[in-house]
């Protein structure tokens, strides 16, 4: 569905999206992202790349759980 990696050599958080999420996708995601930031050390200043190529349009529903929990 997802893959997180955090690159310190080049402070890049890398991301990518393989699939549509839902509500309760978008909720286990978001715990993921910020636990992993913290457990990571990742600091304001990194960059992101997020790669969405294999992904479409998100449901209206998961945008909505996007908002909410990110």
């Amino acid at each position: 569905m997802y893959q997180i990696h955090f690159r310190h050599d080049i402070n890049l958080l890398d991301i990518a999206w393989h699939g549509l999420f839902d509500p309760d996708t978008v909720a286990s995601y978001a715990r993921e992202v910020k636990a992993r930031f913290v457990q990571e050390r990742f600091l304001p200043g990194y960059l992101l790349r997020m790669d969405m190529s294999r992904s479409a349009v998100q449901p209206q529903d998961a945008v909505a759980a996007f908002r909410e929990h990110l």
